[in-house]
């Protein structure tokens, strides 16, 4: 497809003006994508073309490689969120081909994404880094077995019992860190970087109490009998059988709880808020409000996926310090640019980089920092 006639439809996508036809062009070119002519020279340089157009379709076809059959994002839907990157690459091409490309910048030490990290704090204190641990048994406490499996996660085994006398453990995950735990009474929990989950060893006979501080995906065993309470902070969420994710990081100004399935109660020390599937409730200077959810980016992060519409540049900057354990350093004034589209969360840190720089952002990399210029 000719290039001017691309960024026509992208422009006219992103605009929403796109026929049905137009959507059924860009859908052909995407499927496309991994054709050879992608690579073709576009400099009369071949040394620098070669090397150059190489790494940049390694750059591409590593974002959109991966096919999540259990996201509900339909595949163009998460090819256009970085279509538009791309052609911006095309265009760079066309512009600069008589002139030369440069080259991009050399990253000496590049920096991976995060991944199964955590530790484990038992109840008297002893801490497990669950990286260096062998798969199996790894803890006994009373009658209830820790078991850490082979894929990032970590199973109680539900022997039946409950007690009053309640023993805690916390999962904690660093900073570029995250892991997934079955809960003794079949609850699942994925934990998102630097997060940290504390909770019993055995629930109660009333009631399941957890606490979390960071950002957590719950599917909750449902069990009438003994409803689920989830803290965070000044809030606390009553549930009895539900699918919802929880952001509650000290360095965000509110905490959000987002449901997917189900109903949940969303308390404070003043007011609370009843929720249905698809709402959002967002705690904020003691005040608790609701509006309809994004559902798919509130849960992106946990299906491997870096999602930016609609968020401020300051925002997603955070979830990347997060996830690839990096300082952020802005050298002037914080730009006040709103970002859209999606990326691989397990990209490396330069292909981030890469793509961020065709959206228009001044940033390089120095070791463990990013600095972006406005």
């Amino acid at each position: 497809m000719d290039v001017r006639r691309l960024n026509d439809l992208l422009d006219r996508y992103h605009k929403g003006g796109c026929t049905a036809e137009e959507l059924k062009e860009i859908e052909q070119w995407y499927t496309q994508l991994g054709d050879s002519s992608l690579k073709a020279p576009m400099s009369s340089d071949p040394s620098e073309n070669e090397a150059y157009l190489h790494n940049q379709y390694q750059y591409f076809e590593a974002r959109i490689k991966k096919d999540r059959p259990t996201s509900r994002i339909l595949p163009i839907l998460k090819a256009a969120a970085v279509l538009v990157l791309i052609i911006g690459g095309s265009l760079l091409f066309l512009l600069f081909r008589n002139q030369g490309i440069q080259k991009p910048e050399t990253v000496l030490a590049d920096i991976g994404p995060g991944g199964d990290h955590a530790t484990l704090t038992l109840p008297d204190g002893k801490t497990m880094q669950l990286d260096s641990i062998k798969n199996g048994n790894i803890a006994l406490m009373g009658n209830q077995q820790a078991i850490k499996t082979g894929n990032g996660s970590l199973i109680y085994n539900d022997n039946g019992s409950s007690t009053e006398t309640l023993a805690y453990n916390i999962l904690a995950t660093p900073r570029g860190g995250k892991y997934m735990i079955c809960l003794p009474d079949g609850t699942k929990v994925w934990l998102n970087a630097a997060t940290s989950l504390r909770f019993p060893v055995a629930f109660s006979r009333k009631e399941r109490r957890v606490e979390v501080i960071g950002e957590a995906y719950f599917e909750i065993a449902p069990d009438p009998q003994r409803p689920f309470f989830v803290s965070s902070g000044s809030q606390v969420i009553k549930v009895l059988g539900t699918h919802f994710n929880v952001s509650a990081y000290a360095e965000e100004k509110n905490i959000t709880t987002t449901l997917l399935q189900g109903r949940v109660m969303v308390n404070t020390q003043k007011d609370g808020i009843m929720l249905s599937p698809g709402q959002a409730a967002v705690f904020e200077n003691g005040k608790v409000s609701s509006h309809t959810a994004d559902i798919e980016q509130a849960v992106a992060w946990k299906d491997g996926i870096l999602d930016m519409n609609g968020q401020s540049l300051e925002e997603v900057m955070r979830k990347i310090a997060r996830w690839y354990d990096v300082e952020i350093i802005y050298q002037n004034q914080i730009p006040t640019k709103i970002l859209s589209g999606q990326m691989d969360r397990e990209l490396k840190l330069s292909e981030l980089v890469q793509g961020l720089r065709t959206m228009g952002l001044d940033i390089k990399m120095e070791g463990k920092k990013l600095i972006i210029n406005s």
